[in-house]
């Protein structure tokens, strides 16, 4: 219950702050690829997207991953990874294009179990991996210079076997303009 209501308060929010931006429907349809690394709820975080925006709409299909930074440390590396289609509100001016989207998306998440072996460099433990449905979350920022842009993506995706997030610095190609 209490994820149902983060989720909905999440996504009210998400869309709420992006109606009040300029949203341009004048502008023809762009699309581009995305790939950024960054910091997360877990450690290091990663995000690959294909964003399409046409008017004021972004529609996005996104892999993001979110994994423990452990070089000595216990074995399996926890791990969250969600591969979702999301929809939102964008806003273009000139070289610069930001979007606030939710949507849907299938979650796999690797934790550590029971202790199997004490080790040198680290303990080795049941692997228990997590198959589950979440409510995924995408804030993006990006300046372009023709079919390249770089910019920023705050992601993150509640569900029922908790919540994870990252930010990210990305580099985007494609039609930018």
């Amino acid at each position: 219950m209490r994820t149902t209501l983060a989720g909905a308060l999440a996504a009210g929010i998400v869309l709420g702050a992006a109606s009040r931006g300029r949203c341009e429907s004048g502008h023809g349809t762009i699309a581009f690829a995305a790939v950024g690394v960054g910091l997360g709820s877990g450690g290091i975080a990663e995000v690959v997207s294909l964003d399409v925006h046409r008017g004021g709409l972004v529609t996005i299909a996104r892999w993001s991953r979110v994994e423990e930074f452990e070089i000595f440390g216990p074995s399996p590396a926890e791990t969250d990874n969600d591969y979702g289609v999301l929809v939102g509100k964008s806003s273009r001016s000139g070289h610069h294009v930001t979007s606030a989207a939710v949507g849907l998306a299938l979650v796999k998440s690797v934790r550590r179990g029971e202790l199997v072996e004490r080790g040198w460099f680290g303990d080795s433990y049941r692997r228990l991996e997590r198959v589950t449905v979440g409510l995924p979350i995408d804030l993006k920022a990006t300046a372009n210079a023709g079919p390249v842009g770089l910019g920023a993506d705050i992601f993150g995706d509640i569900n029922p076997n908790g919540f994870f997030w990252g930010a990210a610095l990305t580099i985007q190609f494609g039609k930018m303009r």
